[in-house]
């Protein structure tokens, strides 16, 4: 089994370098096709005990989208929005009272396909150690947290393969018990929680998401796969 040392704060930052867009020697403007809505979700990590946890959400059952899901604060960009870094700490502060100026942004990953129609960049953040969320009830029914390297770990965790247009999927679910009350994160979110572990820990672990191609450390936010997949998705929004 690998062993995995816990990075410090100076170490996440250059580890999630490599994969930040805001870097133009690396990366150039990704395009958002046209008939999909930006938005942005906040991926708020922090260090509790001397271990690097990370702050998940679930969806208000009110709302339209993904009702009930496991999620990242965050949400659809709005006009007076500047970047994505604005529209991610604004909808945390909305649904989760997390104040911008108690963010630290690390890095803006390239931006993902969610259905039904959206382009969503994530946004890494470092988070106070004490903050208590202040939740807004009409969108988050609760929040909670967990060790990051519980997304390196098999213990309850299903996986469930599926084909969609041509192409092959395997959804990761884990399974958590979070104040007596049963939390499955999956889809876009368990995928962005495994991904950061595999970042942050610099893991030699290997995940297989779609078309059984291996994600690891150094290709987590490729934003290959965002340009391979965008045309084909988008057009079956």
């Amino acid at each position: 089994m690998e062993v995995h040392k816990m990075p410090s704060v100076e170490e996440l930052r250059e580890r999630f370098q490599a994969h930040d867009v805001r870097n133009k020697s690396r990366f150039t403007v990704l395009p958002v096709p046209p008939d999909l809505r930006k938005a942005s979700v906040l991926i708020p990590l922090f260090y509790k005990g001397g271990h690097l946890h990370i702050l998940l959400t679930v969806r208000s059952e009110n709302l339209k989208n993904h009702a009930g899901f496991v999620a990242f604060p965050g949400g659809f960009q709005e006009k007076g929005d500047k970047d994505e870094i604005t529209t991610a700490l604004r909808e945390a502060q909305e649904e989760i009272g997390l104040k911008p100026n108690d963010v630290e942004v690390i890095a803006v990953l390239p931006p993902s396909i969610v259905r039904p129609s959206s382009a969503v960049s994530p946004v890494i953040g470092i988070i106070p150690e004490d903050f208590k969320p202040n939740i807004n009830r009409e969108e988050v029914s609760l929040v909670f947290t967990l060790p990051l390297l519980r997304f390196l770990s098999n213990e309850r965790v299903t996986v469930k393969n599926g084909v969609f247009d041509g192409h092959t999927y395997s959804l990761h679910y884990f399974h958590d018990t979070v104040e007596e009350t049963e939390v499955v994160t999956w889809g876009f979110t368990g995928s962005h929680c495994v991904r950061s572990a595999l970042v942050a820990f610099e893991s030699k672990m290997t995940f297989d998401f779609y078309d059984g191609n291996a994600v690891n450390k150094d290709n987590a936010f490729d934003p290959v796969w965002y340009n391979k997949f965008v045309t084909s998705v988008s057009s079956n929004l």
